[in-house]
């Protein structure tokens, strides 16, 4: 989410369990995916369709996709 945990803390408030690729990954695994934009869409892809419920954080297609 652009602007960070501010921007999204009201959606943590009403859902406690949600999780992100931020809290599921160690800061190791992140950082092999770290500016690789691809592969990056790929992790938000396969978590995406293995979650319950998706939230688009973005404008672009990948929510199309699915």
């Amino acid at each position: 989410v652009y602007g960070g945990e501010a921007r999204i803390s009201a959606l943590r408030k009403l859902f406690p369990l949600m999780e992100d690729k931020k809290s599921l990954a160690s800061k190791e695994e992140l950082a092999q995916v770290d500016g690789k934009a691809s592969l990056l869409a790929a992790v938000d892809y396969y978590v995406s369709m293995r979650s319950d419920v998706f939230i688009s954080a973005s404008a672009g297609n990948m929510h199309n996709a699915l």
